[in-house]
């Protein structure tokens, strides 16, 4: 992971660094897609610590590394002597480094290998001309309704322990170290190894937990990643981080937030079936939730062009995710709910997005394929019953394609189909306009013409909306158009 860039952030400046499975590398379980949060902390709390709430099923699932050092027990921010520093990140990886004591110098990172597996490597460096004794334990606390749920050493053959962290909802998690086993002095919530580090020596050491509805299925898929080899996989995630933007603006606050917007964006992407060419956007990927095989229309709309830049197959998969939830009589779902209870019609906003993509994508097949739905959805915007009063200004139909839900007039609790407005019009010029950008570049003349009629149409009628006394447009009552 030498390639990606260094940073140097501290628990004071942002970062947002839940980690999921890249869909790049790794088959999504949309049903079940576990997502980690990495948790550096300040004074008492812990320096490092991984967590989730394995979808809402746990209140908070914790794993936290403890160091003995000469007699000392360090797990606590106050006690590491340089404070926990995110230096690298990717999609699912984050890097951190610290100085456990002055003469150990510790990194750590976190992988999240698949929907239900997690991992972390801690690498040591003794900076000493001493050889030291260490000891790392990975401690595991699981809170449950409010109480912390107990925890129990497995012993494996051929020797050493793996931790079960008991039943969290339908799945039995299973933590397990390499060459880890359970302490001399006992204790059920923690397994570890006892480390021989060299003068000027090194030392790493893998942990893997596991989240599975069988507990046997979950210690098989611990074992599974501890006896691979990661520094392939690392090279991978590496290779696809160098797709995202590098965007250095001299602050490095900025760079930061826009570097791990890119990374959400990333992990934001699940996996479909492979016969279904369309892109799912889980907005809520985050260490509390599961990810969700539904797009949020307005969310997906609003990262196709950032993903265009990425990956082209992201952003024509969210356009074909809408279009692949089309009725015959045009009408596409405003959530792309594949197979769900119907939400409400999407905004007029799906035309201009497949043309901006293609902006990037220059893929003419992308065009050709949706320009015939497209028509049919714009189409469908201008049938009668969405235009209650005939008047050649449709009205919204549900205050969820407004956008915001502090609309001026919808936040009031007023119906959105009793009143037109000059920005619903303004979105179908927008997408008439794109609409006859790709007729005329695909060389489809009739439609060209067509389009051309309905913007010269909306243009007219967008005009009526103008207030000339206030010097602006103004919305109207559907029936009595007073504005």
């Amino acid at each position: 992971m030498s390639d990606l860039r260094v940073w140097q952030l501290e628990p004071s400046h942002p970062y947002a660094l839940q980690i999921a499975a890249d869909a790049r590398l790794s088959t999504i379980d949309g049903a079940d897609d576990q997502i980690w949060e990495v948790v550096p902390g300040q004074a008492d709390r812990a320096a490092l610590a991984l967590q989730t709430r394995y979808g809402g099923r746990a209140g908070l699932v914790s794993l936290v590394p403890m160091w003995q050092i000469a007699g000392q027990v360090i797990y606590q921010a106050r006690q590491y002597a340089s404070p926990v520093v995110v230096r690298r990140f990717a999609p699912a990886f984050v890097q951190l480094q610290a100085h456990i004591t002055p003469d150990i110098a510790f990194t750590a990172e976190f992988w999240a290998m698949d929907s239900h597996a997690v991992g972390g490597r801690f690498r040591l460096r003794n900076l000493s001309a001493t050889p030291q004794q260490v000891r790392i334990d990975m401690l595991a606390f699981v809170g449950m309704e409010g109480q912390e749920q107990s925890t129990k050493l497995i012993p494996m053959v051929g020797g050493g322990h793996a931790l079960a962290l008991g039943a969290v909802g339908d799945l039995y998690p299973m933590v397990m170290l390499d060459n880890g086993a359970a302490a001399a002095d006992g204790g059920s919530h923690k397994i570890g190894v006892d480390i021989a580090l060299e003068a000027e020596g090194r030392f790493s050491v893998r942990f893997v937990c596991a989240g599975l509805s069988d507990p046997r299925d979950a210690l098989s898929a611990t074992q599974h990643w501890l006896s691979e080899d990661w520094s392939k996989y690392f090279a991978k995630l590496a290779d696809t981080a160098r797709t995202l933007p590098q965007i250095v603006t001299g602050d490095i606050e900025r760079d930061a937030t826009i570097a791990f917007g890119y990374m959400q964006l990333a992990q934001a992407f699940i996996k479909v079936p492979e016969d279904a060419p369309i892109s799912v956007l889980a907005p809520l990927r985050a260490a509390g939730n599961s990810a969700r095989t539904q797009v949020s229309g307005q969310v997906a709309y609003a990262t196709a062009l950032a993903a265009a830049a990425v990956d082209a197959a992201w952003a024509q998969g969210v356009v074909r995710g809408y279009l692949a939830t089309q009725h015959e009589d045009g009408w596409i779902d405003g959530a792309a709910r594949l197979g769900n209870r119907p939400g409400y019609l999407c905004p007029p906003i799906l035309a201009r997005l497949a043309w901006s993509i293609f902006q990037y994508t220059e893929d003419d097949s992308f065009l050709r394929e949706s320009l015939a739905p497209l028509q049919r959805f714009f189409e469908r915007w201008l049938a009668a019953d969405l235009d209650a009063d005939g008047d050649g200004a449709p009205e919204w139909q549900a205050r969820g394609q407004l956008g915001f839900p502090s609309h001026v007039v919808s936040g009031n609790h007023v119906d959105p189909r009793t009143f037109e407005t000059p920005g619903l019009i303004a979105y179908l010029l927008s997408e008439a306009n794109s609409l006859r950008e790709i007729a005329h570049y695909l060389r489809e003349d009739e439609l060209e013409q067509r389009f051309s009629t309905h913007i010269e149409q909306l243009q007219v009628t967008l005009a009526t909306f103008w207030d000339a006394n206030k010097g602006r447009f103004v919305y109207r009552d559907r029936d009595t158009h007073e504005t």
